[in-house]
């Protein structure tokens, strides 16, 4: 059997893409590259499935053609993976040419002939398509965020931050994250507990400044009453030294204010 003449696009298969409850079309083009005529001829394993326009002709050299392949409608089930189709050829003769008796009494030893099978695509519902669509999505983000953790790993070793995985990070952890500061609260609440600290030491230092004044007056009272009571035969220390005592302390309780303030 001699080599197909013809360029036949599919080369190999003819797709249906549904819904199947309408006539669904596959094209199929043949083009003449030779300088003869040729004759074709489209046959099929299911005639009554299909409508083919045109099924039989010539074609002048270089000269090209599309065919409809209508898919008839009907509940497509797993027969129709089965079906196939044939383009015949051979080289027109000389003069007028009656396809009729042409074919009828054809040379086999001179016929061309290319097969190709068929193939059935079902269309996605809506639902499915999200579906199909999220898991996608899905799979980019994870390749994205495994893309940022790599980057931000290898960023520590050399001691920097990378701001962009950063962001990234917040966007996918919390899409729903304000977008208020977190260093804005965080000196919010520090300057809270100074302010409180403040109020605290203005409070003991109050209380420190009462203290004082309340020894005072008992050592004034102490000078106007005159001489210091004794016990026995000892006598109590003069007053100078407990002076020096309660300044002391004093002097102690304000360095421990100002050390507060200073940390």
């Amino acid at each position: 059997m001699p080599e197909q003449v013809l360029k036949i696009e599919p080369e190999h298969e003819l797709k249906f893409k549904g819904p199947f409850t309408v006539p669904t079309t596959s094209l199929l083009k043949l083009a003449n590259p030779s300088e003869k005529r040729v004759c074709f001829k489209i046959k099929t394993t299911a005639p009554k499935r299909y409508c083919v326009r045109p099924n039989a002709g010539i074609l002048e050299p270089g000269q090209s053609i599309s065919i409809a392949v209508v898919f008839q409608p009907c509940e497509l089930d797993s027969a129709a993976n089965k079906h196939k189709f044939m383009v015949q050829s051979l080289y027109a003769p000389d003069g007028e040419v009656n396809m009729d008796a042409m074919w009828k009494d054809v040379d086999g030893t001179k016929l061309m002939d290319t097969k190709l099978r068929c193939a059935f695509e079902m269309p996605m519902d809506a639902a499915s398509q999200n579906d199909l669509n999220a898991v996608q999505e899905e799979k980019i983000s994870r390749s994205k965020a495994d893309e940022v953790t790599a980057t931000s790993k290898s960023h520590k070793g050399d001691g920097g931050v990378d701001p962009n995985a950063t962001a990234f990070h917040f966007a996918v952890s919390s899409p729903h994250a304000s977008y208020g500061s977190d260093d804005s609260r965080g000196t919010g609440d520090a300057s809270g507990k100074v302010q409180q600290e403040a109020l605290q030491l203005k409070n003991e230092n109050t209380q420190l400044r009462d203290e004082l004044e309340r020894l005072r007056k008992q050592m004034k009272q102490r000078e106007a009453g005159g001489s210091i009571m004794q016990m026995g035969t000892s006598a109590s220390p003069p007053a100078v030294p407990m002076l020096y005592i309660v300044l002391a302390l004093v002097a102690a309780l304000v360095g421990l204010i100002l050390g507060k303030f200073i940390v």
